[in-house]
């Protein structure tokens, strides 16, 4: 299992997202973890542009004005997340094991 975490320092730019996109593919990660997106809302369709069909699950904690902003997307066929009542909390995730 792979594990990338990443300070992206903003993920704005469509020429970022592109350069991350690839990395995110070229290294097979099967979670990733990025600080600073940045992001103060955040689409499926903006999540699919950043990190493909592979990591098909996400998480995440807003921006305040242009700091922070947490991401963590996974690809499901490994990892499955607990729901979680408290809002703006990452859930809980347990690692599944491979069968």
């Amino acid at each position: 299992m792979k594990i990338l975490s990443w300070n992206v320092r903003g993920l704005g730019r469509p020429s970022k997202r592109h350069l991350v996109k690839g990395f995110i593919c070229s290294v097979r990660a099967d979670i990733v973890c990025f600080q600073e997106s940045k992001f103060e809302d955040l689409h499926n369709s903006t999540w699919r542009s950043i990190s493909g069909s592979r990591l098909n699950s996400f998480e995440f904690l807003l921006a305040l004005g242009s700091t922070g902003g947490i991401i963590i997307a996974w690809d499901s066929s490994h990892i499955s997340s607990t729901p979680n009542s408290q809002r703006n909390v990452l859930n809980y995730y347990r690692i599944l094991k491979p069968s």
